[in-house]
Formats: structure tokens, sequence, C-alpha cells
């Protein structure tokens, strides 16, 4: 029993120790990134409202000097590698980079969820510039990035245009990476306490198992004895009592 559970029972453990792992890495890097792009969008959604740059989204002007005025405070924000303000007809109508400037990129799906009224944040690697076209014009040395997609909305509350930023947030990605050294720390010692603790019980039960074993053997052997005992009486009590009776006779 031991030794089948020392086996099965560290690869079970071990399995959901690794499994616990990866599942609360990927929730904190999701929720610290989505931390990050909340933030990003109520700044850049106060810089619209206050200089009215919805208009010129709904109108979809490209190079509209109102949205760069407005969006050349997003460019210049910490970590930021490009910042795009796109109208609703997918056409990029201001942008950090003159490449994207007066194009239209139907093929990106993150910014079509993003019209559609919806916040996403994609991760993205260095070999960015195999997935999409607005890609092209990035370095190619950039590595792990993050790009936020979401929906520009006027003063009543309709969506006008959307808003690409794309990120490299350094202080972020070391929280983030710290996260999930403490969670492959805590979900592997915890596998092994569990382990440990198992292993103990387990032991101990096979301990008392074979204990009780050992009683039980020691019960049917001494029942056998005196079973064996009775019989061997009753065997010479009979002829015994025969002798007894033919002497009394005599």
């Amino acid at each position: 029993l031991t030794r089948r559970f020392a086996f099965v029972g560290l690869v079970s453990i071990g399995l959901m120790s690794v499994i616990v792992a990866l599942s609360l890495s990927r929730f904190l890097t999701e929720r610290m990134l989505r931390q990050e792009a909340v933030l990003t969008m109520e700044f850049i959604h106060s810089l619209v409202l206050v200089e009215n740059a919805s208009l010129y989204f709904r109108e979809g002007r490209p190079g509209a000097p109102e949205v760069a005025s407005t969006f050349n405070h997003v460019a210049n924000m910490p970590d930021v590698l490009r910042a795009s303000a796109h109208s609703a007809d997918h056409r990029g109508i201001w942008s950090s980079d003159k490449a994207i400037v007066g194009r239209q990129f139907p093929d990106n799906p993150e910014l079509e969820r993003a019209l559609a009224g919806e916040l996403v944040v994609h991760e993205a690697f260095e070999d960015h510039h195999a997935d999409k076209a607005e890609h092209a014009s990035l370095k190619q040395d950039i590595g792990y990035f993050v790009e936020i997609y979401f929906p520009v909305r006027d003063a009543g509350g309709q969506i006008v245009g959307a808003v690409e930023i794309y990120k490299t947030p350094r202080a972020l990605f070391e929280a983030i990476r710290a996260g999930e050294r403490a969670a492959w720390i805590g979900a592997l010692l915890g596998g092994l306490f569990l382990y440990l603790a198992l292993f103990w019980l387990v032991r101990r039960a096979d301990a008392l198992i074979r204990h009780q074993q050992d009683q039980l053997v020691q019960s049917e052997t001494l029942a056998a004895v005196g079973e064996m005992g009775s019989a061997v009486a009753h065997g010479i009590r009979n002829p015994l009592a025969s002798i007894r009776s033919s002497a009394e006779l005599s």
C-alpha cells in the first residue's frame, strides 16, 4: 500500500500542483494586464471628453489636428510603443506611426471587438510581424508587449471609434513575473506538504493493517490449537470411559 501510494500519489499531487500553478499564473497575468488596460482606457476617455475629440472620431478625418493635440499626450506616456486612433470604419485617423494614418484594417479582430464596445487586452511576442499587417512597421526586437483596444464614446455614450495602444510596461511585467514565481512556489510547497501528510497517513494505515493482520493470524492459530486440543481430549476421553466402565463391571 505504501509503495503504491508513493508512486501514484506523487504523480497525482505533482500534476495537480502544476495545474494549480499554471492556473494561478494565468489568472494573475490576465487580471494585472486588464487592470493596466482599464487605467489606460479611463485616462484616454477623460482626455477625449475634456477636449471634445469625439467629434473628430465621428467625422473620421485622418490627421485632424484636434485629434493629434489630444493623442500626443498618449504617445508620450511611459512605456507606450505606439498609439493609434481609429474611426468607426476601421480607418486610422491618428497614430504615432505615420504609416497607420489613413489606412483601414478590416482584418483586425481585436479592433472589431473594441468597436463593438469591448475592452480587449492581447499579448504579443517577438514574432509579431507575422500576425497582423499593422505590426509591419514595429521594431523587430521588442520582445513581449501588450496590445490594448477599447472603444471611444461621445458624451452620450455612443461608440464613435476605438483606440489602440501598444505598451511594454516593464514594471508591470516584473510584478507579473514575481507573482508567477510566488504562485509556482506556493503551489509546489502546498503539493509537497499534502503529499507528505498523506504519505504519513497511508504509512500509519499500512502499519495498522499489518498489525491487525498479525493479530488475526495469531487469533486463528490459537483457535486452531484449541480445536485440536479439544479433539485430542475427546479422542482420549472415549477410550478411558470404556476402560473405566469395564473395570467397574468386573
